[in-house]
């Protein structure tokens, strides 16, 4: 601001601002907190416009974003080629694998629409014993998206996992899941396709139908059994540990 006057006194400081450019603020006292204010936003909060970022994001939302609850919308047919939800596409599947998940939804990234993309790659199945593979049925699943899917339960026998979700960092409970289902919708370029999935495969398929619902897996879950999964690591940290909600 040209010709304005900045003058601090003490922990009691004030602006007297004798710009032209500035006459609103002539004379205004604005107090401020013996340097420990940091932006603009603690002087005048009434003004300050936060940074805003639009989706798709690239980092994934969590348990209390409302977009989480609503129920996504369908994509018209015609839609499902055009270059925005091919950037949707890329966005989603990077999100996933910049935060090593198996799956993720639209509204996992901010965009209300019935959109899902899964992989279950070896270098997630590597990271389990091979009994822990073997009991819970867990099978490479290449890269899959679907728009507007549609769920079929093929096995209606059930099992009990721990699982956990994207949008709940670091936290897992017992859910209870079909072991076979089918799906059905359309592939990134418009074509129609169905998988038929079982296993760790259909519990994926599962639990990202759920987000296009506004369902989130503590809904379904054992609420006894939801647990944090380094809690042992910050026991022994004595509490630094750090949950991050971004990549590197």
């Amino acid at each position: 601001m040209r010709g304005a006057l900045l003058r601090a006194k003490s922990s009691r400081s004030f602006f007297n601002i004798t710009s032209p450019d500035c006459l609103h603020f002539s004379r205004r006292r604005l107090y401020i907190c013996s340097g420990k204010c940091k932006s603009l936003k603690d002087f005048m909060p009434k003004i300050w416009v936060p940074k805003t970022v639009e989706p798709p994001y690239k980092h994934i939302t969590q348990i209390g974003d409302p977009i989480l609850r609503q129920k996504a919308g369908s994509l018209p047919v015609e839609e499902v080629s055009s270059p925005a939800m091919k950037f949707l596409f890329e966005r989603m599947i990077s999100a996933m694998k910049s935060f090593k998940l198996v799956g993720v939804a639209a509204p996992q990234v901010g965009i209300p629409l019935r959109v899902i993309a899964m992989e279950f790659p070896k270098a997630v199945l590597e990271n389990y014993t091979n009994e822990v593979a073997k009991t819970r049925n867990m099978q490479l699943l290449p890269l899959t998206v679907l728009v507007n899917p549609e769920l079929k339960v093929t096995d209606f026998s059930k099992n009990t996992f721990p699982e956990g979700c994207g949008s709940m960092t670091g936290f897992t409970a017992n859910v209870t899941r079909y072991n076979g289902v089918e799906l059905s919708g359309f592939d990134e370029n418009g074509a129609r396709k169905t998988v038929k999935l079982n296993g760790w495969n259909a519990r994926i398929a599962q639990h990202e139908m759920d987000h296009l619902e506004g369902t989130i897996f503590v809904d379904v879950m054992d609420r006894k059994t939801l647990q944090l999964n380094c809690w042992e690591m910050i026991n022994a940290r004595e509490g630094r540990v750090e949950l991050r909600y971004y990549s590197k």
